[in-house]
C-alpha cells in the first residue's frame, strides 16, 4: 500500500547535484519552450470562436507548462524535505496524469472530426465508446495513490514510485489505449487510395500520413519508456529523476501535437493551399482537410445549429473544393 517514510538523516548530501542541475536545467528550457508554443498558439486564435479541438490543445499547453513551473520550484528543496516530496509525488500524479487524459481526449476528438463530424458527439457510438474506454483512467489514478512510494532515504534525497500494482496496470493501460487509438487515426490514410502508389510519396497525404505516423509513435514511446524505466528501477526512483523524466515525456507530448497541428509544410506547398483555398487561415488542424479528402467525406454546409460541432477546418475544406471545382472546370473549357 501507501509508503510514506521519512528516514532522514544529516548526510553529505551535496547541493545542488548533477541530476539536480539537470532536472533544473531541463525544466527551465521546457517552461521557455511550452511559453512559446503557447504564445504562437494564442496569437491566432479567436477566442470567441475556438473548436473543442483547439480549446483541448490549449489546455493541454497550459497544464504541461503549470507542471513544468511546479517541478522547478520542487527540484532545489527536494531533498531533506519531506514536504516537498510529498508534493513533488502528488505533482506528477495529477499534472502527469492530466496530460494524459487530455492527449486521449483531443485523439478521440479528431477521430470524430474524421469520420462523423455531421453527427452530434454524443450520438455517436464511437465518441461514446473513447469516453468509456477513458474511464479506467481513473481507477489507474486511484491505484497510482494508493500505491504509491514516497520516502526520504538516509542520504537525504526523496525517492517516489508505484508498487508493480499500480504501475504495471498503467503501463499496459497507456500502451494500448495509445496503440488502439494511433491504428484507428491512421486507418482511413493507409487504406486509401491504394491504386496510386506511384504518385502517393509526392502527394500531401502521404507526407500528412508520415508526419502523423512519426508523432504517434514518439508519444507512444516516451511515454512507454518514462513508465518502463520506474518498473525497471524496482517502482521508485529519486525525486528530481522522476520530475526530470516527466517533464521531458510532457514536453515532448506538447511538441509532437504542436507540430501536428500547426502544419510544418513547405513554402511550396503552403502557397499551393492558399491559392486553391483562396482563404487565410490557422493550420491548426489542417490534416483533417486531408484525411476528409483521402476518404472522400462529402462536407456541405452545416445548419447553425449544428455550427459547434464543426471544427474552422471544416469551412476551408468547402472553400477547397469549390476552388478545385473551379479551377477543373476552367481546365476542361480549355481542352
Amino acid at each position: 500500500m501507501n509508503s510514506t517514510e521519512n528516514s532522514a538523516s544529516p548526510s553529505a548530501t551535496s547541493q545542488p547535484d548533477a541530476e539536480e542541475l539537470a532536472s533544473q536545467i531541463l525544466s527551465l528550457f521546457s517552461i521557455s519552450v511550452l511559453s512559446l508554443i503557447m504564445g504562437n498558439k494564442t496569437s491566432e486564435t479567436r477566442f470567441g470562436e475556438m473548436s473543442v479541438s483547439r480549446i483541448l490543445i490549449m489546455a493541454l499547453y497550459f497544464w504541461s507548462w503549470a507542471f513544468t513551473v511546479i517541478a522547478t520550484i520542487l527540484v532545489p528543496t527536494n531533498n531533506h524535505n519531506y514536504t516537498s516530496c510529498i508534493l513533488t509525488s502528488y505533482t506528477c500524479d495529477v499534472f502527469y496524469a492530466g496530460t494524459k487524459m487530455i492527449i486521449y481526449q483531443w485523439l478521440s476528438e479528431r477521430i470524430w472530426l474524421v469520420t462523423a463530424f455531421k453527427t452530434s458527439r454524443m450520438k455517436t457510438w464511437q465518441y461514446k465508446f473513447h469516453l468509456f474506454l477513458q474511464m479506467p483512467y481513473a481507477v489507474l489514478f486511484v491505484l497510482g495513490v494508493m500505491y504509491r512510494i514516497t520516502r526520504i532515504n538516509d542520504d537525504g534525497t526523496c525517492s517516489l514510485g508505484l508498487y508493480p500494482t499500480a504501475s504495471i496496470p498503467l503501463m499496459v493501460y497507456d500502451f494500448v489505449f495509445n496503440l488502439y487509438l494511433t491504428i484507428l487515426f491512421l486507418k482511413p490514410i493507409l487504406t486509401v487510395n491504394r491504386g496510386l502508389r506511384a504518385n502517393r510519396k509526392g502527394s500531401g497525404l502521404y507526407r500528412l500520413a508520415k508526419r502523423t505516423l512519426v508523432s504517434s509513435i514518439v508519444c507512444l514511446l516516451v511515454s512507454l519508456a518514462n513508465l518502463l524505466t520506474l518498473v525497471v528501477l524496482g517502482g521508485a526512483e529519486r525525486g528530481v529523476t522522476c520530475l526530470m523524466f516527466c517533464t521531458l515525456d510532457v514536453t515532448v507530448n506538447v511538441l509532437t501535437i504542436h507540430w501536428v497541428t500547426s502544419g510544418h509544410d513547405s513554402k511550396k506547398q503552403q502557397n499551393t493551399t492558399k491559392q486553391a483555398a483562396n482563404v487565410s487561415r490557422s493550420n491548426d488542424d489542417d490534416d483533417i482537410a486531408a484525411y476528409k479528402s483521402a476518404i472522400k467525406v462529402d462536407v456541405q454546409v452545416m445548419p447553425d445549429k449544428e455550427e459547434d460541432y464543426v471544427d474552422e477546418d471544416v469551412h476551408s475544406i468547402q472553400d477547397s473544393h469549390t476552388s478545385k471545382k473551379a479551377l477543373n472546370y476552367d481546365e476542361d473549357e480549355k481542352v
